[in-house]
C-alpha cells in the first residue's frame, strides 16, 4: 500500500519569514495578555479565595461557644419537647358548651317565658307557649 504524496513530501511554507515579522509585536501582546488573564483567575481561584475561606472559618470559630454539649441531656430534653409538641393539652376544667341545653337551662328558660309572655305591640299578636 502506497503513501499519498502530501504525507511523504516535506510540508512547504508560503509564507515568508519576512512577511511574519510585522506581526510579531501584535502576536506576543496577545500571547502575553492570554498569560496575564490566566495567571489571574489562577491566583484568585487557588490563592485569593483560600484566604478569604480562612478569615471566614477563623469568624466562625470566635463566634461559636466553646462548651461542651452534654448529649444525653440534650437527646432528653428533646425527647420530651417532641412529645409535647404532639400532644394535645388536656384542659383543666372543661369549658361547658354554650350551644347545648342541659335540662336544668331548658326549665329555667320555659319557666320565665310562661311568666312573661311578650306582647308585640306592632301586630298585636300575643306569644303564646304551650
Amino acid at each position: 500500500m502506497k503513501l499519498p504524496d502530501y504525507l511523504t513530501k516535506p510540508l512547504k511554507l508560503k509564507i515568508k519569514p519576512d512577511k511574519l515579522l510585522p506581526w510579531l509585536p501584535s502576536l506576543t501582546l496577545v500571547i502575553l495578555l492570554f498569560l496575564l488573564i490566566v495567571l489571574i483567575v489562577f491566583l484568585q481561584r487557588n490563592f485569593y479565595q483560600t484566604l478569604a475561606q480562612v478569615q471566614e472559618v477563623n469568624l466562625l470559630r470566635s463566634q461559636v461557644t466553646q462548651y461542651r454539649i452534654n448529649v444525653p441531656l440534650y437527646e432528653k430534653v428533646l425527647l420530651n419537647w417532641q412529645n409535647k409538641k404532639t400532644e394535645l393539652p388536656k384542659p383543666a376544667n372543661p369549658i361547658p358548651n354554650p350551644f347545648s341545653l342541659n335540662k336544668q337551662t331548658a326549665e329555667d328558660i320555659t319557666e320565665i317565658d310562661k311568666d312573661t309572655a311578650l306582647d308585640n305591640s306592632s301586630t298585636g299578636v300575643i306569644k303564646s307557649l304551650p
